[in-house]
């Protein structure tokens, strides 16, 4: 019985400290227990990863359409015709893989790259998308490169003042499609649509919806909040846009 006694003396303290050191790590292992029916939110190092790959991803993706616009600045330029464009032009939205599915009702879709010209030269890239429906009678899918000339400052305006807007007859612009028997023409049209494609915009009232400022993809490219006035003003400069610049007659 006295022995008893002193064992229980020693023991229990031993085991109460036991318990009390071994608490914490299940409690940690059940909080790490995932809810049944729960999704588990990702963590604070896990939601940075994450932040950083889609930024890294999106400067790529800008990068290449950038790449891709110099090559259509390239093809444009070699037609003297269009290069005297160029020349005297506003500014220059471009983008070089236009889809238009069309059925009655068209859809219109494409990721662009604008360019103004003032006396400074050409200002840095900014990106635009283009996303909307016209009506139009033609039917089949066509794609290509297009690039929308812009000759006078109303048409450039658009482009610094808005989120949204449209480039047609209906926003009050005057619109030609290039030719190359059109050029006594050319003068009087605020914008002139060159495309590789032929028939592009046939059949349909000529222009595009829906084109929108891509706020996330210019502020990553450029490394902080842009708006389209200061990237057009060409207050705003990134290394990986000179080529296209350069592409570009001055």
């Amino acid at each position: 019985m006295r022995m008893h006694d002193s064992l229980r003396r020693y023991t229990t303290p031993f085991l109460v400290g036991c318990a009390i050191a071994v608490a914490p790590t299940l409690a940690v292992g059940l909080d790490n227990e995932p809810t049944p029916g729960v999704t588990p939110t990702p963590t604070q190092k896990e939601a940075n990863e994450n932040s950083a790959a889609a930024e890294r991803s999106d400067k790529m993706e800008s990068r290449k359409l950038i790449e891709k616009a110099t090559d259509v600045v390239q093809r444009m330029r070699s037609d003297p015709k269009v290069a005297k464009l160029l020349r005297s032009a506003k500014g220059v939205y471009i983008v070089p893989d236009f889809t238009r599915a069309a059925l009655g009702v068209g859809g219109e879709g494409g990721d662009g790259v604008m360019l103004s010209h003032g006396r400074g030269g050409w200002s840095g890239p900014a990106f635009y998308d283009v996303g909307g429906l016209t009506v139009g009678l033609e039917a089949g899918i066509s794609s290509g490169e297009v690039a929308f000339i812009l000759m006078s400052d109303k048409a450039v305006e658009n482009f610094r003042q808005q989120n949204k807007f449209s480039l047609s007859a209906d926003a009050g612009f005057n619109i030609l499609t290039y030719s190359a028997n059109a050029a006594t023409t050319w003068g009087t049209g605020d914008i002139v649509i060159w495309s590789d494609t032929e028939g592009l915009f046939a059949g349909a009232g000529v222009g595009v919806a829906d084109v929108h400022w891509n706020a996330d993809r210019n502020s990553r490219y450029y490394g902080s909040d842009v708006t389209p006035d200061a990237a057009l003003t060409g207050t705003m400069q990134a290394e990986h846009g000179a080529q296209l610049r350069t592409a570009l007659p001055g």
